[in-house]
């Protein structure tokens, strides 16, 4: 693992994100899996990449699947030995158990496509299809919601200094046409890219992995034929963290997506880890019509909101002085 980990700060080529070299080393896992002299090497392998997955070096999904691919080979030659060093290694984590309780949640069971959610994202890819938006409550569940929603709160304290104001880029245009008001973004930000591994359990990497993997696979299945989404292994975007302070003016309305040459955006998700009230402000609103129409979504602890990134405007509310932060 530690080679592995001095190969990634040594490659040739320089990624804005580190996290962005985890496909080319999964791709050198698979290289040496093909090349696997025996039974044993090959649960070596995997045993050694679900090692570099716990820390960040490659992606938890793609570990998963090499492990399940190898297991299968492994059983149909009968090789016991490999099979239970692979067991004792790398099953521990891929064939966590469902969690009951939020000490119980893990990277593994975060990312793991759970068939009832992954139903839910393929309805409300109809939603989405119909009217431009979706919204699933009780994305995550318990306890797995909650392990997030402490996670996320304690990244956003210890790392507080690294975030930075949010800015207006050149998707977000004057839709209101009060160039006073049109200026206005009142977050704070960082970004997520699927490597913050080292604290909270390595639940908020594991989240930004969720947000840009585990969501995709049930995506692909309702929108794969339309063919506006890109692979489930490429890497597009981070995972941004917002936060709106009490007091905070809100962010003007916008579209995600100006046109193909602009922005690659086609679906925007959002995920609300804690609740907030009405009178708190800082709802979300769409305009999935017109710009008469508002749908006001309400921040809801666990509450998934899709909608096209290029066919609907939207705004952030301000939020009131004594509202807590979210």
């Amino acid at each position: 693992v530690r080679a592995c980990e001095e190969l990634r700060r040594t490659l040739p080529v320089k990624y804005d994100y580190r996290f962005m070299s985890s496909g080319l080393l999964m791709h050198a896992f698979e290289f040496e899996l093909e090349r696997a002299r025996s039974a044993n090497e090959l649960a070596e392998y995997v045993n050694i990449a679900t090692q570099c997955a716990d820390i960040g070096l490659v992606p938890l999904h793609s570990v998963r699947n090499t492990y399940v691919r190898v297991r299968e080979v492994l059983e149909s030659h009968g090789a016991a030995t490999a099979i239970d060093a692979l067991l004792n290694c790398a099953g521990q984590r891929v064939e966590q158990k469902n969690p009951t309780r939020v000490e119980d949640v893990t990277p593994w069971t975060l990312t793991r496509n759970d068939p009832n959610l992954d139903a839910k994202i393929v309805t409300a890819c109809m939603d989405v299809k119909n009217r431009g938006f979706a919204i699933i409550d009780g994305a995550l569940g318990f306890p797995s919601a909650d392990a997030v929603r402490v996670a996320l709160e304690k990244h956003a304290e210890r790392t507080k200094a690294q975030f930075t104001k949010g800015e207006l880029d050149q998707s977000e245009r004057h839709v209101i046409g009060d160039a006073a008001v049109d200026k206005i973004r009142d977050d704070s930000i960082t970004w997520l890219t699927g490597d913050e591994m080292m604290f909270d359990s390595g639940l908020v990497g594991a989240f930004a992995q969720f947000m840009r993997v585990t969501m995709l696979n049930p995506l692909h299945l309702a929108l794969g034929g339309d063919k506006v989404l890109a692979p489930v292994d490429s890497y597009i975007s981070n995972t941004m963290l917002s936060v709106y302070e009490p007091g905070a003016r809100g962010f003007v309305a916008h579209v995600d997506n100006m046109g193909p040459h602009v922005d690659p955006r086609a679906l925007t998700a959002i995920y609300y880890p804690m609740s907030s009230t009405p009178s708190d402000g800082g709802a979300l609103a769409l305009f999935p019509d017109d710009p008469e129409r508002i749908v006001r979504i309400t921040p809801t602890a666990d509450r998934l909101v899709l909608f096209a990134s290029a066919r609907v405007p939207h705004a952030v509310e301000a939020r009131c002085l004594d509202a807590k932060s979210t």
